[in-house]
């Protein structure tokens, strides 16, 4: 649990640091969040193949770090200020690339983590 916890503080604050630095016009597309979900997507592929048997290290990596870092709250919150915005091809390039790209992250990750014999 604690490693959870501190790991989720550590996920956290690597989100909130990436969505600072790259501003969101709630008329524009949301590089930050898309970018922390789909780079998110693919170190959780990794961390999986990699910590799968070591619980201790999941806990605080996968599910700490990983589960505070990517962020589906956000992401629902600019696809509907989008949508507010009558920015509705925005909206829908936006869904379809992030689900998209986190799917193809996490695969190429769990790949890349089994080459090296994860």
């Amino acid at each position: 649990m604690v490693q959870v916890m501190i790991g989720g503080a550590l996920g956290a604050m690597m989100r909130y640091l990436l969505s600072v630095a790259i501003p969101w016009k709630k008329d524009s597309f949301p590089y930050a969040t898309f970018t922390i979900n789909v780079v998110g997507s693919a170190a959780l592929g990794v961390f999986v193949a990699i910590l799968a048997s070591n619980q201790s290290a999941y806990l605080f990596i996968a599910i700490g770090i990983a589960g505070a870092f990517t962020t589906f709250s956000t992401f629902s919150i600019e696809t509907m200020e989008l949508i507010r915005h009558r920015k509705t091809n925005t909206a829908i390039l936006y869904v379809s690339s992030t689900l998209r790209g986190i799917f193809v992250a996490f695969a190429f990750g769990f790949w890349v983590a089994s080459l090296i014999g994860a």
